[in-house]
């Protein structure tokens, strides 16, 4: 039945559900790698603390592109998703809506230093390409795998792109860890700015905690749901 479902256009529901916790996910972690721009972007502890930690330096420049990545990456997704429902014979052709959002949105992102510093805009750009380019690696063969399981084609490229949209959330994940261990020792003032209220938990460490949550449950679903619909094939 799930199969008769996905091969007619209709995706199962399980895929649905699993769609919706792998963008919960990359919503969180989006805002996370905002906030991380918002608490460290002009404050004045933050040149201090990258000069005591320049590894922060290289951290927060990689968990912004990280987190405009992941936006690209949830638009892939959606489009995919939404020509696999409408019964396309190529929801792949959905990751074509990256283009533009790279070409014309990199500039609006890194508006800042653009003109300022043109090789660190430059530097920027490729960073974000080669996270783009990333997710689309691991969601091709992701797809390629899944249709050798027997997962039907518009099932098999959404939960691809799934897959490398978790790829992304781990990378994210991974570089928010890093730089907030870095930054509670290297620089405690500016650590404490993310602190909640009057408690010692760092509003950034309890978004990187539900990322990894949402990261797990989305990876386990897409692991489970293909099993599942290439065993109803």
């Amino acid at each position: 039945m799930l199969a008769s479902q996905a091969q007619a256009g209709r995706l199962p529901r399980r895929v649905w559900l699993t769609v919706a916790g792998t963008l919960a996910a990359a919503l969180v972690a989006f805002l996370g790698g905002l906030d991380v721009y918002l608490y460290e972007d002009g404050s004045p502890l933050t040149h201090a603390a990258y000069r005591a930690a320049p590894f922060l330096s290289l951290s927060f420049s990689l968990i912004y592109v990280t987190a405009l990545a992941i936006g690209v990456a949830a638009v892939m997704l959606l489009a995919r998703l939404a020509l696999a429902t409408a019964g396309s014979a190529h929801p792949g052709a959905g990751d074509l809506a990256a283009l533009p959002l790279v070409a014309f949105g990199a500039p609006l992102a890194f508006w800042g230093i653009a003109l300022r510093q043109p090789g660190a805009f430059l530097a920027l750009v490729l960073m974000l390409a080669g996270g783009v380019g990333l997710m689309t690696l691991v969601t091709r063969f992701a797809v390629a795998r899944l249709k050798r399981m027997a997962v039907v084609r518009p099932a098999a490229e959404v939960l691809g792109a799934c897959a490398g949209l978790i790829t992304l959330l781990l990378v994210d994940g991974g570089l928010v860890l890093a730089h907030l261990l870095v930054l509670r020792v290297a620089s405690p003032d500016l650590y404490a700015t993310t602190l909640l209220g009057g408690s010692s938990v760092s509003e950034l460490a309890v978004a990187c905690g539900l990322v990894a949550l949402l990261t797990c449950v989305a990876g386990i679903q897409v692991a489970r749901n293909s099993l599942g619909i290439a065993s109803a094939a």
